[in-house]
């Protein structure tokens, strides 16, 4: 056959195939979490505590929201090398409550790699959470892959890693696969009190694909066509808004904000394409001008929703406590600057 393995041609496409290769590995971005630095988060004045009790200081704090504190005192047991797989973890825990996901992602890789059994397959799953949170989705669905089916002995740890799963899916395009196992997950846990932040993690999931379906309805084609993409674009929104509602349901601030923030966003992007929709060029200049003006009038409500969207993921922010949650700083900052 030509190009065979002992020919000149074949060796030399070998050849040429192996440098591609070495080219792509060059410039690939696989994303590998940094190591944790623990001095950076060492107090001014260092504890004076046994190690035992500095432990428990620290669990206390981090039980207690405290995860400034708790991250001193789990960073000054790490430093002084009396830290154990169970310091490391409780770390890389306190360090994700206070939202340094990037950080805590080097902590759960750390751990994956040195522990083993239920910690290790913890630890992976809490690393993709990070991951995802900064957005390193690729990087999280190797973490997923990373953890044993087998070791789902609960019914709410097969709920967790099948959703976990479908998540990944979506988030590296395999969004159809990966929606159809949410769903069947979802609906399988019905009903249900178990996995409620991973049911609520998919959900979001669903949302965010369903909005990037409603963002690709393009209105900046012929007025003709412009009419049947509004249609799909608000359909969509309205789906998205289901999806919302059962996220508030669970009762999971965290996604909660994500849900409302997102929505917010999309009405606030559908008013802005409706402001630039192209006007039909057959009309005479009073007639565009009427035209650009009916567009106008049509986008008002739309970012109206989008602040009243805003408004009630704030709500949901003090109601619940949760104004420390990065978004709903990004909910204030979004109502200062669409708000009338």
């Amino acid at each position: 056959m030509e190009g065979g393995p002992n020919s000149s041609h074949g060796q030399g496409g070998a050849f040429f195939i192996s440098l591609i290769i070495v080219l792509l590995a060059g410039c690939s971005t696989r994303y590998t979490p940094a190591p944790f630095n623990a001095a950076e988060h060492l107090p001014t004045v260092p504890y004076e505590d046994t190690p035992e009790h500095l432990f428990e200081d620290a669990v206390r704090a981090r039980e207690s929201g405290d995860s400034i504190g708790a991250i001193q005192r789990f960073s000054s047991l790490v430093a002084s090398n009396h830290g154990t797989l169970e310091t490391t973890y409780q770390l890389g825990i306190a360090l994700e409550e206070g939202q340094h996901y990037a950080q805590a992602a080097g902590v759960y890789h750390q751990l994956k790699s040195e522990a083993s059994g239920p910690m290790r397959q913890d630890a992976a799953f809490r690393l993709a959470l990070c991951l995802w949170e900064i957005g390193e989705d690729r990087a999280a669905a190797r973490a997923i892959r990373s953890i044993s089916s087998q070791n789902a002995y609960q019914l709410s740890d097969r709920y967790t890693y099948d959703l976990a799963v479908g998540v990944a899916w979506t988030r590296v395009g395999k969004k159809r696969r990966g929606e159809q196992k949410i769903l069947e997950t979802l609906v399988a846990a019905d009903g249900s009190n178990k996995a409620h932040w991973m049911r609520s993690l998919a959900l979001h999931a669903l949302l965010e694909n369903t909005l990037s379906y409603a963002e690709e309805q393009d209105l900046t084609v012929r007025p003709k066509r412009q009419f049947k993409q509004l249609t799909a674009r608000v359909t969509l929104l309205r789906e998205a808004e289901d999806y919302l509602r059962r996220i508030m349901l669970l009762g999971e601030p965290h996604w909660m904000l994500a849900g409302w923030l997102d929505l917010g966003d999309a009405y606030t992007s559908f008013a802005s394409d409706m402001r630039e929709a192209p006007v039909p060029k057959s009309l005479t200049p009073p007639q565009q001008e009427h035209y650009r003006a009916q567009l106008n009038n049509q986008a008002a409500p739309l970012q109206n929703k989008a602040i009243l969207a805003y408004d009630r993921g704030l709500e949901v922010a003090i109601r619940s406590g949760r104004m420390d949650l990065q978004r709903a700083t990004l909910l204030q900052e979004r109502i200062k600057k669409h708000a009338p």
